[in-house]
């Protein structure tokens, strides 16, 4: 939970209250860690996996939306930025 709550930007309490509403929602279950007592693994039930493939069709179809709306200009500027973006994601989420 600790590091899903880091992953998330909230405290673990928050986490908690978020995954028990995925648990009860039938999106996600948690189980006991085999390696370590005091922790939990949470993982997504099939219908939490579907749940995330239907919104990461959705976002995707948004955004080739957006990008396709874009001049030619524009979608040159965004790849070149990439790179920079990457790495600012890569310093969030470490």
């Amino acid at each position: 939970m600790g590091e899903i709550a880091r992953n998330l930007g909230v405290k673990v309490p928050s986490a908690t209250e978020q995954i028990i509403k995925l648990e009860r929602a039938g999106l996600a279950r948690r189980e006991p860690d085999p390696d370590d007592s005091r922790a939990v693994r949470v993982t997504l039930t099939d219908a939490g996996l579907a749940a995330v493939a239907s919104a990461n069709e959705r976002r995707n179809t948004v955004m080739a939306g957006v990008l396709s709306s874009l001049s030619d200009e524009d979608r040159a500027a965004l790849a070149a930025a990439l790179p920079v973006i990457g790495r600012i994601n890569a310093t969030l989420l470490a």
